[in-house]
């Protein structure tokens, strides 16, 4: 229940040029002061000012209750010295006063942690509509209804007696809780800021914590992030890579709009990447849940290794481990990330299986997550998936799905067998703080038995405490599975080989 966001009391100012038009010097005074104190441009201020007969001309709209309180005391003041200069004038050289200046009330959002869950959170327009993240997805739960005044006007635009009025009140829209741990949140904004810095990572940096039973997110983040306050203002990251580019150029201006969408961009769910080795968790699952293998059945891994494609062709995979890993177990080939290992036991899961298996863990749909902007991922249809396809994928390559796609993956493992449907809100409250609706968690479907599950976690712990690949999450006093996962880039043209 820590506030993510809320409404602050502000204002519109602006001003009815119609009732300055007779008194220039007051018109100057009022444009150059209302120029100054909102920092508007002067000439914009005058150009409205000259529009002789308009009512209402928007100087800025959300602006804060003390810098409102300065134009009034600017108008009193002025109202003053008007005052003090007409004392001993005849009525009909006597200035008006400033009556010129006006003030609507409104509220805007504050986000009072700045960039905490940014991209989660997402921000609100100028019209108090939501851009991004929550505020987006939840818009028409969280904006209301306006008030409404239904009155009756003669020919001549004068108002008629108020039987002929309707009031319509307001409705407060409702407000949301989410799942996110204000501390889990925080911890992990915290590392992922160092990892950017100690990585040089180029394309941001981005982590989630999640609920493995329930799907419940409890921390999400993407670094660099915007400030939700100021939205469209670049971090100080950004602003170095424009240092770059010449001001008012055309790559300029494109990079500048390219920074500030990555700012609000969530890298959890809109970015897709290939998830390497940490695929190796889901290939054992099937591989014991199909009766592919044991954990103690041997295969032997060369550097390199060459894969068997038919017809006396064959295909170098490499491992990671110069010389290869020899005659290995799969228990022991897994701890140690053994591509070579992974690609034989997933021959013997065979394409079928292995793809059907690769649906059902949910790497060929969205999550169904309550956020916007969540991408699909790129995979190889079934009638293209081969034995190469069959053997790159089981160490997670060649194709792409998003972090989420990947942690609800390894959380159906983690939790017994389950894939279930990640989510960010858990209940809508009304504004006296009922309950209107709560979100249960989904469960999309079983996916493998809990037997496997507690096998694979089991060798997965085991190579965290003694010396498997993912040691350094070895945490004393915890059981903690793990696994490690590089994977290449595929992204880009090589200059050598002219391949992508």
């Amino acid at each position: 229940m820590n506030e993510l966001a809320y409404n602050l009391p502000v204002e519109r100012v602006f001003i009815s040029p119609c009732d300055m038009q007779d008194d220039e010097k007051m018109k100057e005074d009022v444009c150059r002061f209302l120029s100054e104190t909102l920092d508007v441009e002067y000439e914009k201020v005058l150009e409205k000012a000259n529009k002789a007969n308009r009512k209402d001309e928007t100087i800025q709209k959300n602006v804060e209750e003390e810098v409102c309180d300065k134009i009034r005391a600017f108008i009193n003041e002025y109202n003053e010295k008007i005052a003090q200069e007409n004392k001993d004038l005849p009525e009909r050289e006597q200035r008006e006063k400033v009556s010129c200046i006006h003030f609507a009330s409104g509220y805007k959002r504050y986000y009072p942690f700045k960039t905490l869950a940014s991209q989660v959170i997402g921000f609100t327009g100028a019209d108090g509509d939501g851009l991004y993240g929550l505020e987006l997805q939840y818009n028409e739960q969280l904006k209301g209804t306006d008030g409404r005044v239904i009155t009756a006007v003669n020919a001549h635009g004068e108002m008629m007696p108020t039987k002929y009025e309707t009031y319509v009140d307001a409705q407060d829209g409702y407000d949301i809780v989410t799942t996110i741990d204000y501390r889990i949140q925080s911890s992990l904004e915290h590392y992922l800021e160092d990892t950017f810095h100690d990585s040089v990572a180029e394309n941001r940096v981005c982590g989630i914590v999640m609920e493995v039973d329930t799907g419940a997110v409890l921390g999400m983040a993407t670094y660099p992030a915007a400030d939700l306050n100021n939205p469209y203002e670049l971090d100080e990251w950004s602003l170095q890579q424009l240092a770059a580019y010449e001001p008012d150029s055309e790559e300029y201006t494109k990079q500048e709009a390219e920074l500030r969408l990555s700012l609000w961009s969530n890298k959890c769910i809109s970015y897709l990447y290939e998830p390497g080795s940490t695929f190796k968790v889901v290939t054992a699952s099937i591989a014991f849940e199909e009766k592919a293998t044991t954990d103690s059945d041997t295969y032997v891994c060369t550097d390199p290794y060459y894969l068997d494609l038919g017809g006396g062709q064959r295909e170098k995979v490499n491992c990671w481990r110069s010389g290869g890993h020899g005659t290995i177990t799969f228990r022991r080939g897994l701890q140690q990330s053994c591509n070579p290992t992974l690609m034989q036991v997933a021959a013997k899961i065979g394409k079928y299986k292995f793809y059907k298996y690769f649906r059902a863990f949910g790497m060929t749909e969205k999550t169904g997550i309550d956020l916007p902007g969540e991408f699909t991922s790129i995979y190889h249809d079934y009638a293209d998936f081969f034995i190469t396809e069959l053997s790159i994928y089981s160490f997670g390559q060649t194709f792409k799905v998003t972090p989420l796609q990947q942690i609800c993956a390894i959380s159906t493992v983690a939790n017994g067998g389950s894939l279930v449907t990640p989510y960010v809100v858990s209940k809508l409250l009304d504004s006296d703080g009922n309950v209107v609706k709560t979100y249960e968690p989904k469960t999309r479907r079983m996916v493998v038995s809990e037997e496997v599950c507690q096998q694979v976690t089991q060798i997965l712990a085991e190579g965290v405490a003694t010396d498997g690949g993912a040691r350094n999450a070895y945490v004393r006093g915890y059981s903690v599975a793990a696994k490690t996962g590089t994977s290449q880039k595929r992204d880009k043209i090589d200059e050598e080989l002219g391949d992508i």
